[in-house]
């Protein structure tokens, strides 16, 4: 029999635990209300969790932003509303989710639209804060485009509020981070504008 590598046995480890916490709430992981083969209810915990959450960035591939010469004058502001996104809250490691609003002001490139989403990705797959999520947005593509500015906002619904502790069903979370230009209140403004008020994730 081959020898278990260290991840595996780390695994091992993680599904003993998820055992462990099932009985700890009073569940039998061998009962038959559990779908399917029943004593896989814990393998298939570990799994959720290591398909929602990165332990650290390198097990992910960086986005690499395609960024275009722009056109002489074209400075005109730039939006990308509603992309979606699901991280865990690294408090409790209970999911939140929600969506992104994203603007920004071409200096001399301008940015691929669809590598937005992929930054978005790749900074919420790492247990998380949103305030962090919206920073690490905003600051990455402001220094990869090197544009005159960058707004982001974040409208989130987090598990760790609504289904635990006060239990606040339905309450939502908004948080912004403007770079460069974008704290200029004219532009602040037209980014509000354009981005409408919080879209209900």
């Amino acid at each position: 029999m081959a020898k278990k590598t260290v991840a595996q046995i780390r695994r091992d480890a993680a599904v003993q635990g998820a055992w462990a916490l099932m009985e700890h709430l009073g569940l039998d992981p061998e009962e038959p209300r559990f779908d399917g083969d029943p004593r896989r209810t814990p393998e298939r915990m570990v799994h959720a969790y290591e398909e929602m959450c990165a332990t650290s960035y390198d097990q992910l591939e960086p986005p690499r932003l395609a960024v275009f010469e722009a056109e002489r004058g074209l400075d005109a502001m730039v939006t990308v509303k509603a992309i979606p996104f699901v991280s865990v809250c690294e408090h409790h490691l209970l999911p939140f989710m929600g969506v992104v609003d994203f603007g920004y002001i071409p200096r001399d490139h301008v940015l691929g639209l669809s590598k937005v989403p992929r930054v978005v990705e790749y900074f919420s797959r790492q247990p998380q804060m949103q305030e962090r999520i919206c920073s690490q947005i905003a600051n990455f593509i402001l220094k990869e485009v090197q544009c005159l500015g960058v707004g982001c906002r974040i409208t989130a619904r987090h598990s760790c509020m609504e289904l635990r502790g006060v239990r606040a069903l339905g309450s939502v979370t908004v948080t912004d981070t403007l770079l460069g230009s974008f704290k200029d209140p004219f532009v602040r403004s037209e980014f509000f504008h354009n981005i409408g008020s919080a879209v209900q994730p």
